[in-house]
C-alpha cells in the first residue's frame, strides 16, 4: 500500500515568493530565466502569472505556475522539491505533491484553454488530468484555432530544434464554455 500525504494547496504566489519560500528551507527554486533553455524570452517567461504550492508538515513541496496570455492560460512550470528532503521528510510526505497542485491550479483555471511545454515528467502528470499533445505536422501546428498565433510560432520554433517530443512537448487542455443561463430556461420551456 502506498500512503500520500495530505496536502495543503497555497496561493498565488509571486515567483520571487516561492524562491523565498524554499530558501526558508535550504532548496534552490530556479525561476522561469533559471530553467527555460528553449522557452528564453518567449511568453512562457514573460508572462506574469501565479504560483501555487503543495505544503506537507508546513514544508513547500511542488509548485505549479500559470499565467494569462492573450486568452489562454500558460503554464509556467511545474517544479517538485520532493526529494530535496530526503531525511527530512518521508517518501510518504512528499510523494503525489506534483499532481496534487497541478489538480488545483487546473481546477482554478478551466474557463480557457490551457497551453503548456511539458517535461516527459510533467507530461505524465498532466495526462491524467484531461492534457493531450499538440499535434505538428511537417514543422507545424495542426489546428488549435483557439491558440493565439504568437504561442503556436513559439512551439513550431522550438519543434524545429528536433527536440519535441523527447525533451519537451507541448500540450493543451480544452475547455468546456458553460451552458448559458438563458440558453438552459429557453430549453425548460
Amino acid at each position: 500500500m502506498i500512503l500520500v500525504a495530505e496536502f495543503e494547496v497555497k496561493g498565488p504566489f509571486r515567483e520571487k515568493e516561492v524562491v523565498e519560500l524554499f530558501a526558508k528551507e535550504g532548496i534552490q527554486y530556479k525561476t522561469r530565466n533559471e530553467r527555460y533553455k528553449l522557452l528564453n524570452n518567449t511568453m512562457f517567461e514573460k508572462t506574469n502569472g501565479g504560483y501555487w504550492i503543495s505544503f506537507s508538515k508546513d514544508k513547500p513541496i511542488a509548485v505549479q505556475g500559470i499565467g494569462l496570455h492573450n486568452g489562454v492560460y500558460l503554464l509556467l512550470g511545474l517544479v517538485s522539491h520532493g526529494s530535496d528532503y530526503a531525511g527530512k521528510l518521508d517518501s510518504s510526505d512528499t510523494r503525489g505533491a506534483g499532481t496534487v497542485v497541478s489538480n488545483k491550479v487546473i481546477e482554478l483555471h478551466g474557463d480557457k484553454p490551457i497551453v503548456g511545454m511539458a517535461k516527459p515528467a510533467g507530461k505524465k502528470v498532466f495526462s491524467k488530468v484531461g492534457f493531450r499533445d499538440i499535434e505538428i505536422e511537417n514543422g507545424n501546428v495542426v489546428g488549435q484555432e483557439d491558440i493565439p498565433q504568437d504561442v503556436k510560432d513559439v512551439i513550431e520554433l522550438v519543434y524545429s530544434k528536433g527536440v519535441i517530443p523527447s525533451e519537451v512537448a507541448p500540450i493543451r487542455k480544452l475547455y468546456f464554455k458553460p451552458i448559458s443561463n438563458w440558453f438552459y430556461i429557453m430549453q425548460r420551456k
